[in-house]
This record gives structure tokens, C-alpha cells and sequence, in this order.
């Protein structure tokens, strides 16, 4: 892994304004969301993409990413992100 990066999703590590780096990578967990699902479900490999992306953030700043990512679920129609079953 490289540090800037999960697997190829950024972590914009450079980005110095909060608030947008926090949206950007809800956005991307939105995105491994999207891409994995299948009948608003994800399976197996989705969940390792997105938790491993969610562990490559710094502690002190997953939450407010995760925040993000539950409100563009939402608002995308998925009603929080639906993982397995």
C-alpha cells in the first residue's frame, strides 16, 4: 500500500482543507459502495475495499469521513450504506 493511496482510491492526505477532504472520501467509499453493489447489497470483496480504505485514513479523521459517507448513501437513495447480509 502505498501511503498516499488505498489500492488505488486516494487519501487525500494533501488536501489541507477539512472539510473537503472529508467529503472526498466519503465520496470514495460511496464510489467502492457503488462499484461492489449488487440488489443494494455488497458482498465480500466490497467490504474489504471499503473497510480497508476507512482504515487507511488517520484515526483522529475517520469519523468525520464516515459521516459523509453515511449522508451520500443516504441521499443517493441507499438509506445508509447496506452491507452483508
Amino acid at each position: 500500500m502505498n501511503k498516499d493511496n488505498y489500492m488505488g482510491y486516494n487519501l487525500f492526505l494533501e488536501v489541507e482543507d477539512t472539510e473537503s477532504r472529508d467529503r472526498n472520501r466519503g465520496q470514495v467509499m460511496l464510489n467502492i459502495f457503488e462499484d461492489h453493489c449488487k440488489d443494494r447489497r455488497v458482498g465480500p470483496a466490497g467490504m474489504v475495499a471499503i473497510l480497508g480504505y476507512f482504515k487507511s485514513i488517520p484515526a483522529d479523521e475517520r469519523l468525520a469521513a464516515l459521516d459523509y459517507f453515511k449522508a451520500m448513501t443516504t441521499k443517493a437513495g441507499y438509506n445508509g450504506p447496506v452491507l452483508v447480509q
